[in-house]
């Protein structure tokens, strides 16, 4: 039997161009799933080798206190959020007041209706924030907070979505 017939049988079994393009998608196949699901340490730009000497610690004496890195300074901010349409509903609980839901939230200093329509509001808030200052950008709740920024607000018996539009 020869290897090739004269129809281009392999073995007089599978066309040779239909047996090249099955080996074809079987090595894609094995590549992207190697890719996929390959190990991280088999890579070599990866894989760290060289072993890091671990630092001796160093006694302390009682009278001094172990400086380690301090959590980065807060500030509490006025903040001007625009809430876009949103229902009434949402905005008839949120009162001018102290906030006691979370943390980031001090009070709210005022609410000022934009637009309203029978079921939709515009409205501004101004809400002392208190916001996490590193290096001279300011953080809400871990995140980046600036102009154009949406963010959540938890009141606690509400959660919106507004943008900030200025610090005042």
């Amino acid at each position: 039997m020869p290897l090739l017939d004269s129809d281009g049988n392999l073995f007089g079994l599978v066309n040779i161009i239909d047996a090249f393009v099955i080996l074809l998608v079987i090595a894609v196949v094995g590549a992207g799933g190697a890719l996929v699901l390959g190990d991280d340490a088999a890579d070599p730009a990866t894989n760290n080798t060289t072993a890091t000497p671990t630092p001796t610690p160093t006694a302390t004496p009682q009278n001094q206190t172990n400086n380690t890195t301090a959590p980065p300074p807060t500030e509490n901010v006025s903040v001007v959020y625009r809430l876009e349409s949103v229902p009434k509903y949402l905005l008839e609980p949120i009162e001018e007041g102290p906030v006691n839901a979370t943390d980031s939230l001090v009070k709210i200093e005022a609410i000022e209706v934009i637009s309203e329509t029978n079921e939709t509001v515009t409205a501004e808030l101004t809400v002392e924030t208190t916001l996490t200052m590193k290096d001279e950008l300011r953080y809400y709740n871990g995140e980046r907070i600036y102009v154009g920024k949406r963010v959540t607000l938890d009141f606690g018996d509400v959660v919106v979505k507004p943008t900030v539009i200025r610090f005042a």
